[in-house]
């Protein structure tokens, strides 16, 4: 049986091979890239099998890219010979885990650090301003900004509630609203009836 079926299909230009092109060309990617070019003029595509309904498929095509696997197996992700990532057959990922959070009708994404604290930053620009973390030593969710902004909270795209760099709260929606840490302010009153005391530690 021939292991290898050649009728002007398959072209080798020095280090590059070609399937559907007779000038394979990888310099896209970037100078000096050599490899294999699958090129179609609909959908060029890469089979890998080791079991037929579990296969993963590279396709391209002119308005999308697609990685998929089949089966209900799990994509992982390696560096150094060692998992980092994997999306689960339910489309749960894990970071650092190779069993992601799976919580019924939700679809989620676990961050975690064997030995130390799971965690989601948030960058604009090169520079951290948000960071969501479980501490590891306490157990506790800690999230913050790390810079001398402001966080601030939304809803219907709009602030309700702002902390400052000093730990002031205030909430736009409430002018007479203002709690600082180093004061208290009591006798506020939200809307007709009702009263309510803060104070700080």
């Amino acid at each position: 049986t021939d292991l290898i079926n050649v009728t002007d299909a398959i072209t080798v230009s020095g280090s590059n091979v070609g399937i559907g092109t007779s000038s394979p060309d990888l310099s896209g990617f970037g100078s000096g890239t050599n490899g294999l070019d699958i090129s179609d003029a609909t959908l060029a595509g890469l089979r890998l099998n080791g079991n037929a309904a579990d296969s993963l498929y590279l396709v391209s095509g002119a308005d999308r890219h697609w990685v998929l696997g089949r089966g209900a197996v799990p994509m992982t992700f390696s560096t150094n010979g060692t998992e980092r990532m994997r999306i689960d057959s339910n489309g749960n990922v894990g970071i650092g885990t190779s069993s992601p959070d799976n919580v019924g009708s939700t679809t989620a994404l676990t961050i975690n650090r064997a030995s130390g604290n799971g965690q989601l930053s948030l960058m604009g620009n090169g520079t951290v301003y948000g960071r969501i973390f479980a501490d590891n030593a306490t157990g506790d969710l800690k999230m913050g900004n790390p810079t001398s902004n402001d966080v601030m909270f939304y809803t219907a795209n709009l602030e309700r509630m702002r902390i400052d760099a000093t730990g002031a709260v205030t909430m736009p929606a409430q002018p007479a609203f203002l709690v600082t840490p180093s004061g208290s302010q009591s006798n506020i009153t939200v809307g007709n009836e009702v009263t309510v005391v803060f104070g700080t530690e």
